[in-house]
């Protein structure tokens, strides 16, 4: 009878959520609740979308991609990379502008540009590692940016545009024509 007594407790209390808190993913790593990334209309060019200079090899190569609902096998860090191995065919080569560990310390939000290659702690996403592009900045003080992201995990949808905070941004990679 405790038994079932303690089963009934521990469900009223841990397995209960509200409908219209659906949206919201708790996390034990952090204190508060992280709502999930806003996502982007794709279907809109990234130059009007996105605003951003319009001879960055990176951006103009993953919206093409996008545009092309390019699927490729993978995860985030290896579609990344093809992008920037596209980008490296015609010239130029990728510095590493910033490097840590994903425990920090973190760079500042100063030092991204459109088309670095990021990597960070997606907080929208149970903490985990991810990489995505930096395209720009939809709220520079809050540090939520958009970014053209590669969902991966088998999920076969192509890359998407989509908000981030970037709090915990621990590698920076740039292509550059040099």
């Amino acid at each position: 009878m405790q038994f079932l007594l303690l089963f009934f407790y521990l469900f009223l209390f841990v397995g209960c959520t509200l409908i219209k808190d659906q949206e919201i993913i708790h996390t034990h790593k952090i204190d508060k609740p992280i709502t999930k990334p806003k996502k982007v209309n794709i279907n809109k060019d990234i130059t009007t979308t996105t605003k951003v200079v319009k001879n960055s090899k990176v951006l103009n190569i993953a919206s093409k991609m996008i545009k092309d609902r390019v699927i490729y096998r993978g995860g985030c860090w290896d579609y990344i990379n093809n992008v920037f191995d596209k980008s490296l065919k015609t010239g130029g080569k990728k510095t590493t502008v910033f490097e840590s560990k994903p425990r920090g310390p973190y760079a500042l939000v100063s030092e991204f540009q459109p088309g670095d290659w990021l990597y960070f702690i997606n907080l929208s996403y149970h903490n985990v590692q991810h990489s995505a592009i930096f395209v720009r900045w939809v709220d520079i003080d809050k540090k939520i940016a958009l970014m053209i992201s590669y969902p991966g995990e088998n999920k076969r949808k192509p890359a998407r545009y989509r908000e981030y905070d970037l709090s915990k941004v621990y590698n920076i990679i740039r292509y550059s024509d040099n």
